[in-house]
């Protein structure tokens, strides 16, 4: 899991939008929860916007390092500033373009690419037209086709409701009768060519894709 700690909405939505749009989820959170989000996820990589509450943000820098030694973490800073900084990397905040293509730069060093989801039964690329399942085409709405591709990414893990709804839609109000009704709409068109669900729901955890996907 990749996660984004930040204290500023247009920081989250520049960079949930762009990684987004190369196959990379990222949950979101605030200095004060980011101890607790690395903890609670199987964590792969932290960006940490260190460009505002400097102080407080190199020092969770340190925290993270001393408890995570391995563990990639990327700095976004502002120019000539905190030049002791722990990171991997830096992400100089010029604009919003290069943030977002440094940002995805470092998630491929971290071992993420955009590339389609693929197995012998379902593929599910960048592009709701790139779904085929069974070996025909499964047309799905953006949103629902954000979804498969998440859940297509956290597999095998089961992804609870709100891990779903914080990957998939960070910068929006989050609805869990919305996510219901788009993995309904999934599983209503992937029936027409499958009779089994394509997305199932474990009781009390969440929602993974069916087995014998993988």
């Amino acid at each position: 899991m990749l996660i984004l700690i930040t204290e500023r909405s247009d920081v989250r939505k520049t960079l949930t939008e762009h990684l987004h749009r190369h196959g990379v989820y990222l949950l979101c959170g605030t200095h004060e929860n980011a101890l607790f989000l690395c903890d609670a996820h199987d964590t792969g990589g932290v960006i940490l916007d260190c460009a505002v509450q400097t102080p407080r943000a190199e020092m969770l820098c340190k925290e993270l390092r001393a408890l995570y030694p391995e563990m990639p973490i990327a700095a976004i800073v502002l120019p000539n500033t905190a030049p002791d900084l722990s990171a991997d990397a830096i992400l100089w905040e010029n604009d919003e373009r290069s943030l977002g293509a440094r940002a995805y730069e470092f998630c491929v060093n971290c071992g993420w690419h955009a590339r389609p989801y693929q197995t012998y039964e379902l593929t599910v690329g960048l592009d709701p037209s790139e779904t085929v399942y069974m070996g025909y085409p499964l047309p799905l709405p953006p949103r629902a086709h954000n979804i498969l591709r998440c859940l297509f990414y956290r597999a095998p893990h089961t992804t609870t409701a709100d891990e779903l709804m914080s990957l998939c839609y960070p910068c929006e109000h989050k609805s869990i009768s919305n996510l219901t009704v788009q993995i309904h709409e999934i599983n209503k068109r992937a029936l027409k060519i499958d009779p089994r669900p394509l997305i199932v729901s474990v009781y009390k955890k969440g929602y993974r894709l069916r087995g014998g996907i993988l």
